[in-house]
């Protein structure tokens, strides 16, 4: 153990610290307007450093010069250097959530909560907690700078966001575009959709479509083939579980299941005998794949406050389908992706996310209907903007970088949690 003058200079460099940061935090920095909180909170850090002090001056006399039951907290033969957990508030900034903070207990990846809130009897937050630095931004972030962390749009349909008992709705609509060397199409898509926290890190999901379609065809000089469709969407649903929390040496890993139901139109002909042609529909804009398919897949979450990354892998299975004859079977989807989010303060979170998707060729009557395959990858950037009380507003973009996927997608969407 060291001396006492070995503990007393190591105390008095955290508080130096402690004390310089609050000096330059309220020195005038009009973009800090809430300065009172962090003081707070500076403060006590201050507090329950002086007291540890005080007890181990304590220890130091009573010990006579020998060991004290403090010596874990100093740096051994094997160079260990941590505080003990009690000088330490819990501050495991995970996975940015959809769920409401106004009951004090931030939820986190996993089941875990912050800002020192005690989670629920039998939650898996008990075994997993992960501590920071009094001084980092994680351990000094106000209630709704980590509520902001959790709101990241990119990886929600991916991951746990829900705590138990809790609701998101949510309602958005999007605008796709895509244009070729003879048509031009575009399509007006509305979501309504609900998040329920079933259990502690399970959460059910459930979303509903419906669409607008246009597609312009040029089938000769001046001359145009024009369609629209009024149409709803495959209404799909899936269950998200936490497979394992997030410690500080490995992420937060979560796993989903999935379907969707063919309550949109299939984007194929009717004509029976089509077979060995390509049985796609040209003219009409589908946002529908028109099956009944599952989606499985794992994600990975893991902080450093005040960014979040992850990444993912995803398959799909469709059905097959008939018509009037012909069956129609798509071949299976794999899909990978990986992104970060930020929060750039208490009330606005950004998040940027990669897809790349790989799917083979359709099958049609037993035939291979060449041209289907598809290796596709997308960027999406979003924003969570927290405009009042668990009301949220979040604008996104994808932007196609391969040619089989539209040239841009914009979408808004409005965010309510229980």
């Amino acid at each position: 153990m060291p001396g006492l003058g070995g503990l007393c200079w190591r105390l008095g460099r955290i508080v130096a610290i402690a004390c310089g940061s609050l000096f330059l935090y309220a020195s005038g920095n009009a973009a800090f307007a809430q300065a009172t909180e962090t003081e707070k909170l500076l403060i006590a850090h201050i507090e329950r450093l002086e007291k540890r002090l005080e007890v181990l001056e304590k220890a130091q006399r009573e010990s006579e010069g020998g060991a004290s039951s403090s010596d874990a907290a100093w740096p051994d033969e094997n160079g260990s250097s941590e505080l003990p957990a009690e000088d330490y508030p819990m501050a495991t900034a995970s996975l940015p959530s959809s769920g409401d903070a106004s009951a004090g207990g931030q939820y986190q990846a996993g089941g875990q909560y912050q800002n020192g809130a005690e989670a629920p009897a039998g939650s898996e937050a008990s075994s997993a907690h992960v501590y920071a630095d009094p001084g980092s931004p994680a351990a000094l972030a106000e209630p709704e700078d980590q509520d902001a962390l959790r709101d990241l749009y990119v990886i929600r349909n991916d991951a746990v966001t829900v705590p138990k008992g809790g609701v998101d709705l949510s309602a958005g609509v999007r605008y796709v575009r895509t244009s070729s060397f003879a048509q031009f199409s575009r399509a007006v898509i509305a979501d309504v959709g609900i998040r329920y926290g079933v259990w502690q890190g399970v959460e059910l999901s459930l979303n509903v479509p419906y669409y607008y379609g246009h597609r312009s065809t040029q089938i000769l000089p001046g001359e145009y083939e024009k369609t629209n469709l009024y149409e709803f969407g495959d209404v799909s649903g899936q269950v998200t579980a936490t497979l394992l929390t997030e410690t500080l040496d490995r992420p937060a890993v979560f796993g989903y299941v999935g379907g969707a139901l063919p309550t949109g139109r299939a984007p194929y002909p009717v004509n029976k005998g089509d077979r060995g042609a390509d049985p796609s529909n040209p003219f009409y804009f589908f946002q529908s794949a028109g099956h009944y398919a599952m989606v499985a897949g794992v994600s990975l979450v893991k902080t450093a406050a005040p960014l979040v990354f992850f990444g993912g892998f995803s398959y799909s299975h469709f059905w097959p389908l008939e018509l009037t004859g012909n069956e129609y079977q798509p071949a299976d989807r794999y899909g990978a992706n990986v992104g970060f989010g930020l929060a750039v303060s208490e009330r606005t979170t950004l998040g940027a996310r990669v897809d790349v998707l790989s799917q083979g060729e359709l099958h049609f009557n037993g035939q291979v209907v060449p041209g289907w395959r598809a290796e596709s990858v997308g960027m999406t950037f979003s924003l969570t903007q927290k405009v009042g009380p668990a009301f949220f507003l979040e604008p996104s973009a994808m932007i196609g970088m391969t040619s089989d996927l539209p040239s841009a997608m914009l979408g808004l969407s409005v965010r309510k949690s229980y």
